[in-house]
């Protein structure tokens, strides 16, 4: 809906709606739900052009995406309304210091500023709408009657091209009504290469150029001594443990900083810090190797800007004190490359201007629970695995598990993690629900082979937004489907599973994969077979490339 503010006609407020409307836009903001907001905002502002509030509230918004033409006309207006608020007044001026030369000509409450802006704050693009699966339809049923469809497809190509995201989320529709989870998978991930492929290409400065990345080749370089900085090196993640193992697997010697005093540039190649924040005395190895110009590369395994305060790592990585936070922001200067498990995460990272690169987490053929075969059941258990404090993640889809339990008698609810989320199903009776505690990554496996349908609900906090697909390639590894949450790092992986946007579609999966033991196998299958590019053994030689790469550009 388009808001004509211009001239606004003088109208009676209802408080009470009033009141309960922004109430609706302000829950939806706390949740993170930017376009339910704005949509709530705009809708305000149709019935309620002089709600000053409103065109603050919005320009807020737009000010904090960094589109400051647009955040000063919303305070203009505002200003308009109430000439003598000095609050608006500062609004205006600290637009006015960041505003562009050029200036809107239209009040950013159209479809193409609001789309813009969800774009910008949610890292993804607007989904299609409505009417372009209308127009997709109608396009589509003119090229199957007519008489020569080939010259219907030359004359339309321009709207074929606009509305191609449209023309396979029709596909991707039908593919649903057909049960072709398979086929829905490719569609939705060729759907997000090509929506990708546009957001690279309109920020692309070329548009002529091939930017496409390049994947990293291993340089010929000899480094012949890696240093390691760990948090705690009697507990070294599994990561650490990959990382090393393809250091020395190319004949580099690995040494672990706790045990050996400091070096200088002559007796190492590379420091490589793991979540340096933790423990703040690697700071002062990391400037000591810094000054000399040692090549540094930091790997963090988590996005500890997002991370709440209810996950029970925060005490020991969160930034929730000063000390952390500027080991932190210290470490992220010091590194000359930064590496991530996840691209929802290096995205977020990137914008501050940091070096970033993606190493995925891996799995190890070492660990042989990895490749044991399931134990074969007579029940069907569905899976919640999470962390203490996710709770409110699944309390949402609470009442449609519990009535999947109702329907179906062979199913069992089996919680791993957090036993608050346990106790939310006392009223499923004993023998239908197992608990089982958090453990360490060697044993996750264990985990998963208790569990034939993984659920993996999670809410649009901005921790969420940015977390790895980890879990679900552990499921695949395990040949697990998945049904979950439509998280940006999820949606990328869709091996082996779907993403459900609203409770009416995870009931929906859930009934068809409880019904249908064929097509958990098939989706199981597909999963395990492409999480095989997820070995460690590819991971770590993927590392390896880049930093030969760091180390040869540091050399020149």
């Amino acid at each position: 809906m388009e808001i004509v503010i211009d001239d606004p006609q003088i109208m009676e407020y209802d408080m009470d709606d009033l009141k309960q409307r922004k109430n609706e836009g302000i829950s939806h903001l706390e949740n993170n739900n930017f376009k339910e907001a704005v949509n709530v905002y705009k809708k305000i502002l149709a019935d309620y052009p002089e709600d000053v509030e409103s065109y603050l509230l919005l320009g807020d918004l737009y000010l904090a995406n960094e589109d400051y033409p647009s955040a000063e006309k919303l305070y203009q207006k505002a200003l308009s309304l109430e000439p003598n608020n000095e609050v608006i007044q500062r609004r205006v001026k600290l637009s006015a210091l960041e505003l562009n030369t050029h200036a809107l000509e239209e009040i950013p409450t159209d479809s193409a500023s609001v789309s813009k802006m969800l774009q910008d704050l949610t890292g993804r693009p607007n989904p299609v709408s409505e009417a372009e699966i209308l127009s997709a339809a109608s396009l589509l049923d003119n090229i199957v009657h007519a008489h020569n469809p080939a010259e219907i497809v030359a004359r339309n190509l321009d709207q074929i091209d606009t509305l191609l995201p449209a023309l396979i989320e029709l596909n991707i529709r039908q593919a649903k009504n057909d049960r072709r989870f398979d086929l829905v998978n490719m569609l939705q991930a060729l759907k997000e290469n090509i929506e990708s492929l546009k957001i690279e290409t309109s920020a692309s400065p070329n548009p002529g150029k091939n930017n496409n990345k390049i994947v990293p080749t291993t340089t010929n370089v000899s480094i012949k001594h890696v240093v390691f900085l760990v948090p705690d090196s009697e507990n070294r993640s599994e990561r650490i443990n990959t990382f090393q193992s393809v250091l020395e697997k190319n004949g580099v010697e690995v040494t672990f900083a706790d045990f050996e005093p400091d070096f200088n540039k002559s007796d190492i190649d590379l420091v490589v810090s793991f979540n340096a924040h933790v423990n703040p005395a690697m700071m002062e190895k990391m400037a000591s190797y810094s000054a000399q110009h040692i090549p540094l590369v930091l790997d963090l395994d988590d996005d500890f800007e997002y991370m709440p305060i209810n996950h029970p790592d925060y005490t020991n990585a969160g930034l929730g004190s000063l000390d952390k936070s500027r080991s932190y922001t210290a470490a992220m200067l010091f590194a000359n490359l930064i590496t991530v498990p996840g691209e929802s995460m290096a995205d977020h990272i990137r914008e501050t201007g940091y070096n970033v690169e993606v190493v995925p987490f891996g799995w190890s053929k070492k660990n042989e629970q990895w490749q044991k075969n399931n134990t074969s059941r007579t029940s069907v258990n569905i899976g919640l695995i999470g962390i203490q404090g996710n709770f409110e993640d699944v309390q949402k889809y609470r009442r449609i598990i519990i009535r999947i339990l109702r329907e179906y008698p062979q199913t069992r609810l089996v919680v791993c993690g957090d036993p608050v989320t346990y106790k939310m199903f006392e009223n499923v009776s004993e023998n239908r629900r197992v608990f089982l505690p958090r453990v360490p990554d060697e044993e996750m496996p264990y985990i998963l082979s208790q569990i034939d349908v993984l659920l993996l609900p999670l809410n649009s906090t901005p921790y969420h937004l940015v977390t790895t697909d980890r879990l679900l390639v552990q499921a695949s590894v395990k040949g697990i489907p998945w049904i979950a949450s439509p998280m940006p790092d999820f949606i990328r992986w869709q091996a082996g599973g779907v993403t459900a946007e609203n409770p009416d579609e995870w009931h929906s999966y859930m009934r068809q994969f409880i019904q249908d033991q064929e097509l958990r196998v098939s989706l199981g299958q597909a999963g395990k077979k492409h999480a095989q590019l997820r070995e460690d053994i590819i991971i770590g030689e993927q590392w390896y490339s880049l930093v030969n790469k760091l180390v040869s550009k540091s050399n020149k």
